[in-house]
């Protein structure tokens, strides 16, 4: 099997950059999730967000963020999610009734073994827009900020997300971009106007993994990353398409710049 080619940046250049795409925008054929958590509820809601959300032809929530999208519904700045998915500990009654009565897709998952996230990529892969092939990315909206433990909890569903969905999925917030790259030969293709040009590969799947890298400051090569030795924090990209080879899957995670 060939390198696994990503493109993390190019969702964002229609909004940001002001870009056409050679190729159509990653966004047209996306599933977006609006995950519950502090960022869901910063007021405002940064632009880009919206806009993503509401160029998405799949737009799930999960459980208590609806209470926000029903403020956003409401006043006409977000479109309708097609689903509503959780264990809904924190979902109000009255946001619950208002997407009922506007034909959402409320699908209750109670499974507490799991987080939302893990859940509702469950249910993205059942898709049939997934299955059919018109869904080649995926992309949360929030889930790295609040408490620690929450953030832990979205790396792991992320990286059940490699096993279920055959599509990159990204996390996107108000500082960073954060992906699950496989095991084996990554080349990401990058938007690094977009970027601080900050960067980190960090290993977290408790197994030895070595890495290999291209297109950084500081690259390794075959070198052992753990939490024991070394990790690969503050790093900087010095190219548009960088390379990384590891034997494990690993987190890769860019700073984005402060005026998104």
């Amino acid at each position: 099997m060939g390198p696994r080619v990503l493109e993390i940046t190019r969702f964002l250049r229609r909004f940001v950059l002001k870009k056409p795409c050679s190729q159509p925008s990653y966004l047209d054929r996306s599933a977006v999730v609006f995950v519950n958590g502090p960022s869901a509820f910063r007021d405002p809601l940064p632009r880009v967000w919206l806009d993503l959300w509401n160029g998405a032809p799949l737009r799930f929530c999960l459980d208590g963020a609806a209470n926000r999208l029903h403020v956003l519904c409401r006043d006409g700045s977000a479109k309708h999610p097609t689903t509503i998915s959780g264990d809904f500990d924190s979902l109000f009654t009255e946001s619950r009734a208002f997407f009922e009565a506007s034909g959402v897709s409320i699908v209750e998952t109670r499974d507490q073994n799991e987080t939302d996230m893990t859940k509702a990529l469950r249910i993205l892969a059942s898709e049939e827009f997934l299955k059919a092939g018109e869904i080649d990315f995926v992309v949360f909206l929030g889930g790295f900020s609040g408490r620690f433990d929450h953030t832990m909890a979205s790396i792991k569903s992320m990286l059940v997300g490699l096993k279920l969905l055959s599509v990159p999925i990204v996390a996107f917030d108000e500082s960073n971009l954060v992906t699950i790259l496989p095991e084996g030969q990554n080349d990401i293709r990058l938007e690094r106007s977009l970027l601080t040009g900050i960067c980190g590969f960090i290993p977290f799947c408790q197994r030895r993994v070595d890495v290999t890298t291209r297109g950084f400051k500081w690259n390794l090569k075959d070198e052992e990353l753990s939490f024991d030795g070394i990790i690969s924090t503050s790093n900087e990209l010095v190219a548009d398409r960088v390379e990384i080879h590891a034997d494990a899957p690993i987190l890769f995670t860019v700073e984005l710049k402060g005026t998104l």
